[in-house]
C-alpha cells in the first residue's frame, strides 16, 4: 500500500470518492457508485492519513457537495454548481502542501473541471455554450 503514499494519488482517490459520491445521488439505487465511491474514500482516508495535508482544503472539498446536492434538486440553480465546481478546485489545490521535493506535482483539477461541466451539465445539450453555467464560468475565467 505504499503507492498510497503519494500525494497525486491519495488526491485522485479523494476526487473520485467525491465524484463518486457525487454520482450516487444523481443515480439512486444502482449499488456500483456507491460501493465504488465508499472503496475510493476509504483508500484516500488511510492515505490523507499517513501524509500531512490542509484541513480547511479537506473541508472544502467536503463542503463541495452541499452546493451540488441544492443545485440538482430543481432547474435554474446553475449558480450552485459553479460554486460546488469552484469548492471543489480551490479545495484541490491546496489540499498537499508543496514541499521541495513536491514542488513540481500537478494537480489535475483544473483539467477536470470541463470533465465534470461536461459530465453534469453538457449532456442537456450539444452546445455547452447555451448553458448559463458555461457564461458564468467564462466570466469568471475573464
Amino acid at each position: 500500500m505504499s503507492f498510497l503514499l503519494d500525494p497525486n494519488i491519495a488526491y485522485l482517490f479523494l476526487l473520485g470518492g467525491v465524484f463518486l459520491a457525487m454520482l450516487a445521488l444523481v443515480t439512486p439505487g444502482t449499488g456500483f457508485f456507491e460501493l465504488a465511491g465508499i472503496f475510493s474514500l476509504v483508500l484516500a482516508g488511510y492515505a490523507v492519513y499517513n501524509l500531512s495535508f490542509t484541513w480547511w482544503a479537506l473541508v472544502l472539498l467536503v463542503l463541495s457537495i452541499i452546493p451540488f446536492v441544492y443545485s440538482i434538486q430543481k432547474p435554474k440553480r446553475e449558480l450552485y454548481l459553479g460554486l460546488a465546481i469552484v469548492f471543489l478546485v480551490v479545495g484541490s489545490v491546496f489540499m498537499f502542501p508543496r514541499t521541495e521535493a513536491r514542488r513540481l506535482s500537478i494537480h489535475l483539477s483544473p483539467l477536470l473541471l470541463p470533465v465534470l461541466y461536461q459530465g453534469f451539465c453538457g449532456s442537456q445539450s450539444a452546445n455547452p455554450s447555451k448553458h448559463r453555467l458555461f457564461a458564468l464560468l467564462m466570466t469568471l475565467m475573464a
